[in-house]
């Protein structure tokens, strides 16, 4: 029996061994959205390769579109490949492998859920390449059926990212599980932190419809910021305070590439504005920049900052265009604050020709206008600067949409127009032909009459929807009149006492040129 046991063993072990040998492979690891236990976070730096070459045939193939001409699965991994490097805009990218793979798509790719899982990273590490924003938007929130390491992925990212684009993409996108989504909400409610469990609570708001994203975001930018513990960096405050223009550029990059604008705190202004007195223009730029976009483009109405609003009116008027221009797209164009030198130094830049190149930002600032603005203006107008009012009228014309009530001196206008007016055809007609005098006069209630036997028989008065332009002294105007059953237009150019004028008959070919001089006492 001694002698029974070990035989046995050694008769089954061969035996064993071959069935361990022929048990079948290891599946591979599930795709992060489809494994539910343990949970896998988007992990952007993990997924996507820092692939030199993937990223430069992203590059081409994208630049050509001749991508589109691949298989799915080519496509894909196209894309993972070269996402990291590309130089191309990652947004469109994106939005593109949505489209084609995953939006309104039955069957919808699961690869390309996939990627769009890892894109939607919502950590500091992977705001960088910005792609969460698209990776929801064309991805995430249109998958058919959301597993759960979706649905606790979008919770988690809601919780944490105060974007309201993203929150009400999620609301949308996962309202047929609001239930399961739910679920993946209640610890963040439950959170000992006071912040998480107030943000969770207004997601949960959000997401039943009983909330809209971008109304939570206008009351929330109203109210201090969460308390964010900064990160001293010593040697960031040296080479802003005292570096060479080579050493600031450096670093100016530095913080913009590395992200240290999120461990800055109000402190560093005064760092920033000792480098906004660099004799490089190109460091001033990037200081009106990165400032502008912490402190002012950025913030909330709460974290307005008015050190950062002073350096960044102080750039304004810097000698280089190029400081002006950054100055007022990363800052005074998105100041949202009640500073009257703000708003007297925006509507300063509006009326000067050597600004234009900021002027669509500027106006854009203006909205659609205030009372504190109505003001300013007005004063321009009435000033004694003829082509500040003249342009200050330009103005109020594109912020309300009407003019003013007051006109400038020097500026041409309809009551122009009043006067007797001595007409001859220079063509297309009776060439020298002068024809009787047209008189215009205004009623007491400030409309233009056109007066004349050549008028015609309609019984409006053509000229009571005259339709003008004024461009400095010159006027350009337009009327119809009708004379039986025909109508006839005319268009002019006044200038001073002398008009240009053109005169058709509605629908013909024939055209009548004629000039017409102002008759003086």
């Amino acid at each position: 029996m001694k002698l029974l046991l070990p035989a046995l063993v050694l008769a089954l072990a061969p035996t064993t061994a071959a069935a361990q040998d022929e048990r079948p492979p290891e599946p591979p690891p599930a795709r992060a959205w489809q494994q539910d236990a343990p949970y896998r976070a988007p992990d952007f730096e993990a997924y996507f390769p820092d692939d030199a070459e993937g990223g430069k045939r992203l590059d081409e193939l994208f630049r050509t579109r001749t991508m589109r001409e691949l298989a799915d699965d080519e496509y894909v991994a196209l894309v993972r490949a070269g996402l990291r490097r590309t130089t191309q805009h990652r947004t469109l990218i994106l939005s593109e492998v949505g489209n084609r793979l995953i939006w309104g798509q039955d069957p919808q790719h699961p690869e390309a859920i996939e990627l769009c899982y890892h894109a939607a990273d919502f950590t500091e590490v992977a705001a960088a390449f910005g792609t969460r924003h698209y990776a929801v938007y064309f991805g995430l929130s249109c998958v058919t059926d959301k597993t759960p390491a979706i649905l606790r992925t979008l919770v988690d990212l809601c919780v944490a990212i105060d974007d309201p684009n993203d929150l009400g993409r999620v609301a949308w996108g996962a309202a047929s599980q609001l239930e399961q989504l739910l679920t993946y909400l209640a610890p963040h409610l439950a959170s000992e932190d006071p912040w998480v469990a107030e943000k969770a609570a207004a997601v949960e708001r959000i997401f039943k419809g009983e909330l809209g994203a971008f109304e939570w975001a206008a009351e929330r930018a109203k109210l201090p910021p969460r308390p964010k513990v900064g990160r001293e960096l010593p040697e960031v405050r040296r080479v802003l305070d005292a570096g060479d223009p080579v050493e600031r550029v450096l670093m100016l990059r530095r913080i913009a590439n590395e992200g240290l604008l999120d461990d800055m705190d109000a402190s560093y202004v005064a760092n920033f504005a000792a480098c906004a007195g660099d004799v490089d223009p190109t460091v001033r730029e990037q200081v009106a920049m990165l400032v502008g976009q912490k402190w002012i483009r950025g913030a909330g109405l709460h974290r307005l900052n008015d050190e950062a609003v002073d350096l960044l009116l102080r750039l304004s008027q810097d000698a280089s265009a190029d400081v002006r221009y950054q100055a007022v797209y990363y800052g005074l164009s998105g100041y949202r604050g009640e500073r009257a030198d703000v708003l007297a130094r925006v509507v300063d830049m509006l009326l000067s020709p050597a600004e234009a190149r900021s002027h669509d930002r500027l106006r854009w600032s203006l909205g659609k206008g205030s009372e504190r603005l109505t003001k300013l203006l007005d004063a321009e107008l009435r000033g004694s600067n003829e082509l500040r009012a003249q342009a200050a009228f330009e103005l109020h014309k594109q912020v309300y949409g009407e003019r003013p009530a007051f006109r400038p001196a020097g500026l041409a206008g309809p009551s122009d127009l009043v006067g007797t007016w001595r007409v001859t055809v220079v063509s297309g007609g009776r060439e020298g032909l002068q024809l009787p005098d047209f008189v215009v006069r205004q009623d007491t209630d400030g409309v233009l009459v056109l007066d004349g036997e050549q008028v015609g028989d309609d019984s409006k008065n053509p000229l009571g929807a005259l339709l003008y332009n004024e461009v400095g002294t010159v006027l350009h105007f337009s009327f119809h009149t009708t004379l039986e059953t025909v109508i006839v237009r005319t268009t002019g150019r006044l200038e001073g006492d002398h008009i240009e004028g053109t005169t058709r008959i509605d629908g013909g070919d024939s055209l009548t040129v004629w000039t017409a001089e102002r008759v003086l006492d």
